[in-house]
C-alpha cells in the first residue's frame, strides 16, 4: 500500500466515506461491488472508528493496486477525473481543478489551437454556461483576439467593462445588406448561398420551381444593377408578378416568396437595404450583435447567413481553420 495512504485519521465517518469514494474515483472504481460494500459498511459502522479504518485500509489496499489508479497517477488514462498538473491548462484560463486524492489545485485552461478546434458547452439552466463563456471572452478581449457573438438574451453586453474595444450592436441599428457578397466571392456564387439559407430557414418544403425563380431574379438584379437592395429585389418580383407575360403557376410561386419576404422587409428595412456595415473590419473586433426582439425564424436566418458570410469570406482567402492574432 502507498505510504501517503498509511495510517490515514478521520474525524469521522463521513470524512471516511468521502476519502474512500473520491479516491475510488480517481482509479474509475467508484461503481466497483467491493468498493460499493466498503462504503456501505463504513456508513453503518460510522461510530466505530476502529472498524471505519480497518475497511477504509482494505479499500486503499484494493484501489492503489488497480491498473487504473495507477495509470491515473502517472497520468497515463486520459477517461479519469483530475489529470496531472498542466496537461488541462491553456493561454484562456477559466478556473480551476482541485485534485481530491493530491490535495493539489492547479490551473484550468484552453490554448488558442483548442478554441479553434470548436468547443461545446452544456448544463442545465442556472449552472453557469454564461458565466464560463464571458470569462473565455474576458480573455480573449484582454489578448486583442477578435470575436462575435450572437446573443439573444442581452447576457454579453457587460463585456464593455472589461475593454473599450467591445462593439455592441443590435438589431435595430446594425447594418447588413444580405444580398452583398463578401470580397472575392462571384455574385453568383453568393445568390445561390443566400437561396440555399433563405428557403431552408423559411420553408419546410419548397418547390424547385419557387426557388428557381428566386435565384434566377436575383441573377437579373446584379447583372442590371450590381448589387441589390432587399427592397428592389421584392420590387422586382412585385414587377413579374404584375406581368402578363407570367403564367399563372409562376404568379402564384412569386406570391408565395413575396408572403416571406414582405415582413422580413418591414421589420429589417433600415438593416438590409443600407449599403452595410464594413464585414471585413467588424471581423478584426470584438462584436456582439443582441437579436433580443426578433422572432425565432428571423434571429436564426440572420445569424445563420452571417456565418456563411464569414466562412465563405475566409475560405476565399484560404483563411479557414485560422484564429486570428
Amino acid at each position: 500500500m502507498n505510504n501517503q495512504h498509511d495510517n490515514k485519521n478521520f474525524s469521522n465517518g463521513l470524512s471516511a466515506f468521502n476519502y474512500l469514494y473520491a479516491l475510488a474515483k480517481r482509479a474509475g472504481m467508484e461503481h466497483d461491488p467491493r468498493i460499493v460494500q466498503s462504503l456501505k459498511l463504513i456508513s453503518y459502522k460510522s461510530r466505530d472508528f476502529k472498524a471505519v479504518r480497518e475497511i477504509v485500509n482494505r479499500g486503499v489496499q484494493l484501489i492503489t493496486r488497480s491498473p487504473g489508479y495507477i495509470a491515473a497517477m502517472q497520468g497515463n488514462n486520459p477517461f479519469l477525473p483530475y489529470p496531472p498538473p498542466g496537461v488541462v491548462d491553456g493561454e484562456i484560463k477559466i478556473g480551476y481543478i482541485y485534485d481530491e486524492i493530491r490535495k493539489i489545485r492547479y490551473p484550468f485552461g484552453i490554448s488558442r489551437n483548442e478554441l479553434n478546434q470548436h468547443l461545446l458547452e452544456s448544463g442545465r439552466s442556472g449552472s453557469g454556461k454564461t458565466t464560463v463563456l464571458i470569462i473565455v471572452l474576458t480573455s480573449l478581449s484582454r489578448m486583442g483576439i477578435p470575436f462575435c457573438i450572437f446573443d439573444f438574451k442581452r447576457d454579453y453586453r457587460s463585456l464593455i467593462r472589461f475593454s473599450d474595444d467591445v462593439h455592441v450592436f443590435n438589431w435595430k441599428n446594425f447594418r447588413f445588406n444580405p444580398l452583398r457578397p463578401p470580397q472575392g466571392t462571384l455574385p453568383i456564387q453568393w445568390a445561390s448561398i443566400f437561396t440555399d439559407v433563405f428557403f431552408g430557414n423559411f420553408y419546410s418544403s419548397a418547390a424547385s420551381s419557387a426557388k428557381s425563380l428566386f435565384l434566377e431574379t436575383l441573377l437579373e438584379l446584379y447583372n442590371s444593377s450590381g448589387t441589390p437592395s432587399m427592397t428592389s429585389f421584392y420590387e422586382e418580383l412585385n414587377k413579374k408578378l404584375s406581368s402578363n407575360a407570367v403564367p399563372t403557376s409562376t404568379k402564384d410561386s412569386i406570391r408565395t416568396i413575396m408572403l416571406r419576404l414582405r415582413p422580413f422587409i418591414i421589420l429589417l428595412g433600415d438593416m438590409v437595404n443600407s449599403n452595410g456595415f464594413d464585414m471585413v473590419e467588424l471581423l478584426e473586433k470584438q462584436v456582439v450583435l443582441e437579436l433580443d426582439g426578433l422572432t425565432i425564424e428571423y434571429q436564426t436566418f440572420l445569424a445563420t447567413l452571417i456565418f456563411h458570410w464569414i466562412f465563405t469570406y475566409r475560405l476565399t482567402l484560404a483563411e479557414r481553420g485560422e484564429l486570428k492574432r
